[in-house]
């Protein structure tokens, strides 16, 4: 376990097998969510995938926005800060 998770946004689920945001949650209406762009969706067996909502409410139980990019990212090997993990993190 790294750090003090509480403080960074999340927890271990009751059953220590997810990391759960303290934050975010999932969006159950769909009538005002995006089509045609990438979303997280919750499946009706409880397993979530990152796609495009497809209109069938039947199987699709929930959706959330995908996380965004921290803007200060600092670059462990050259220290580098960026959107995006720069070139040489990568080689690490």
């Amino acid at each position: 376990m790294r750090g003090n998770s509480v403080a960074e946004g999340w927890k271990f689920s009751s059953d220590r097998k997810a990391a759960v945001s303290l934050t975010q949650e999932y969006i159950y209406d769909f009538s005002q969510g995006p089509r045609g762009v990438n979303v997280i969706l919750l499946g009706a067996g409880g397993v979530a995938t990152i796609g495009r909502y497809d209109g069938v409410p039947e199987f699709w139980q929930c959706w959330a926005p995908l996380p965004r990019t921290r803007k200060d990212h600092v670059c462990g090997v050259c220290g580098a800060v960026s959107a995006l993990k720069c070139g040489c993190e990568a080689k690490k």
